[in-house]
């Protein structure tokens, strides 16, 4: 408690500090304040414990409550600021807690108000304002994200802030209104800027936590995409080759009529013929050092890879030069989808 009563009182002296440019507070101007945060915050002194509660508090709650309503919210935040510091205690605590992060959000002081917001669901996890407060961490959420709102010194982007608000609303309010928009605009954001692994991990628990969701059949998509992108070639990556190839062949089977199947059919058959060049090459590798049955059996995968191929007509020859096969067929599909 002491703690949080701390910070609140910071947070007033930082309106303080907002309301005039720094060039114009001097050094002078910055000790008196350096001493205004000590008196005001308590330093060196021993943290107060609340005036006890009967009920005589009431009015001093309504009274911050009715500057929340007239939309006076500086002086609606320090007056709730000022009621929590006095009576933690009280009945009333958590709605004086929950007005005070009203007045932040209302005043755009969404970083302080998403701090405050988690310190509220701590102390009072199963409000009745939770639905109010998973809807205001969405909007701050996208705020950042979409730059609407600044980050440090309101210079800096604060693209990283509306990340972790928004994860923290997926983690808080998963079955809630926003949870799978959270997730989806997370995928989106991380999608755009080709950063692949994040892309895949945000559209894997989109589509994990909201199996119903109108946007499962992108989430799937866009898991094999970021699965393919992040592909460096036949020499290596063989697990995420192997993911896309199957994330491919899930999206097909799972939308034979869907938005992206001519693009997928592709990637498909791109994963596939990756995964026959690589087997291909690890059976040459077997092959050249005396190996032959561990070079006949990658040769087989190669050709069951993507019959067709010029892997697998490369692997038949391998297969017949090695008698491992001689009736290997290498020219047809095997019907793989």
């Amino acid at each position: 408690m002491w703690r949080r009563n701390l910070s609140r009182k910071s947070t007033r002296i930082n309106r303080m500090r907002q309301s005039q440019p720094l060039s114009t507070i001097g050094l002078a101007g910055m000790a008196l304040l350096t001493l205004g945060v000590c008196a005001v915050c308590g330093c060196g002194s021993t943290p107060k414990s609340g005036e006890p509660t009967d009920g005589s508090e009431r009015p001093i709650y309504e009274q911050a409550k009715s500057l929340l309503d007239a939309k006076k919210y500086d002086e609606a935040q320090d007056a709730f600021e000022d009621f929590l510091d006095r009576y933690p205690e009280s009945p009333f605590a958590e709605e004086a807690a929950f007005g005070e992060t009203s007045a932040l959000f209302a005043t755009g002081d969404y970083k302080e108000c998403f701090r405050r917001y988690k310190q509220f669901l701590k102390d009072y996890p199963v409000s009745e304002h939770l639905p109010v407060i998973e809807e205001n961490l969405y909007t701050i959420g996208i705020a950042y994200l979409e730059g609407r709102k600044k980050g440090f010194l309101g210079i800096f982007g604060g693209e990283g802030i509306g990340i972790d608000v928004l994860e923290y609303l997926i983690e808080t309010f998963p079955r809630f209104r926003h949870g799978v928009e959270a997730s989806r605009t997370l995928g989106n954001y991380y999608y755009a800027r080709n950063d692949w692994a994040e892309a895949v991990a945000e559209y894997e628990q989109l589509r994990k936590n909201y199996p119903e969701s109108e946007w499962k059949s992108l989430a799937d998509f866009r898991v094999a995409m970021g699965s393919f992108q992040q592909i460096r070639g036949a020499n290596y990556d063989r697990e995420l080759i192997e993911k896309a190839r199957d994330e491919f062949a899930g999206y097909l089977r799972l939308y034979p009529e869907g938005n992206q199947v001519q693009t997928a059919r592709e990637k498909l058959q791109e994963s596939r013929d990756l995964l026959a060049q690589k087997d291909y090459q690890i059976a040459r590798f077997y092959d050249f050092n005396g190996k032959p049955d561990a070079a006949v059996r990658y040769f087989r995968a190669s050709v069951d890879d993507l019959p067709g191929s010029v892997w697998a007509q490369r692997s038949t020859v391998e297969l017949r030069r090695l008698g491992g096969d001689a009736n290997v067929d290498s020219t047809e599909p095997k019907g793989k989808s």
